[in-house]
């Protein structure tokens, strides 16, 4: 999803309908001049929900908490997304709630050239989060059955260090930044995000495209992304071990890598790729 993953959290205040104010002192206005009043205009509200862990979530009730709207309730469908037409502003603010999680409040976002809006919700249970900063170990596995792969680049792993984002518009101790070391890696990709949600941890490598992509040779590299996740196990350090969901890509390339990794047709000279759930992905403490 690109509109930003990634939650806004701004103060609002209520949308007067006909509120028009005149440029000049009420004072320099001849009597009987008439106020002409601006029509509210509708916008198209995009909603989604997730938990801090990156799941979308069902089932999440969305209250209109000022503005024309005021009070109106949402309910997030099966893929943690809520919508509907109405007087949005960016001074119109909503709450989400369920039981057993934190409640939020967001602000809308409304666009300048179209008619709609938007608004995000992350939630996080209402248990403490396991605390995941610290130096560990990644590694991601491609699944034996997806062919094409040289062997040298089927199990890799690399040093990480996770550290904490610390934000007013996220909930505290539940989103992590990492970086992995120890190899060659194309421009700027070099990095994977944790959310953690209660005792669940997951990872992700998926930005405007693949997050981690290593270069494994003159002009090879394989590519990641995907996300996995998993409860980590009770009494111990943050990890887990679970399918990797996304894609792998093994790219040769014709000539030199440029600013950013790019494996199309017109610049690959072989290109493979895995979607399969078989591969495997691993962080573990070091």
């Amino acid at each position: 999803m690109k509109c930003g993953l990634v939650g806004a959290g701004i103060a609002l205040i209520g949308l007067s309908l006909g509120c028009s104010q005149p440029s000049t002192s009420p004072a320099s206005v001849a009597p009987g001049t008439p106020v002409v009043v601006a029509p509210a205009t509708t916008q198209y509200l995009n909603g989604y929900v997730s938990d801090t862990a990156f799941r979308p979530m069902a089932d999440v009730s969305v209250e209109v908490l000022n503005g024309p709207d005021r009070g109106k309730l949402l309910t997030s469908d099966a893929t943690g997304r809520f919508s509907y037409t109405g007087f949005l502003t960016s001074e119109v603010s909503m709450r989400a709630t369920k039981d057993g999680y934190v409640t939020r409040t967001s602000s809308v976002v409304t666009g300048t050239s179209v008619d709609q809006a938007w608004v995000f919700f992350r939630l996080t249970p209402a248990t403490p989060p396991v605390q995941a900063a610290g130096n560990f170990t990644l590694a991601i596995s491609v699944d034996s059955a997806c062919a094409g792969f040289p062997d040298e680049v089927r199990n890799r792993s690399w040093p990480v260090l996770l550290t904490k984002r610390n934000t007013d518009t996220l909930p505290a101790d539940t989103q992590f930044d990492g970086r992995v070391s120890g190899g060659q890696f194309a421009p700027n990709a070099n990095m994977f995000w944790v959310g953690v949600a209660g005792d669940y941890l997951a990872v992700s490598t998926e930005g405007e495209g693949p997050s981690i992509v290593e270069q494994v040779g003159p002009k090879s590299y394989i590519a990641y992304s995907g996300n996995a996740g998993a409860v980590i196990p009770s009494g111990g350090p943050a990890m887990i071990s679970a399918p990797f969901k996304g894609l792998i890509e093994y790219c040769e390339l014709k000539s030199t890598l440029g600013q950013y990794y790019d494996c199309s047709d017109a610049l690959a000279g072989v290109r493979v790729q895995c979607t399969s759930e078989g591969s495997q992905l691993s962080l573990t403490p070091r």
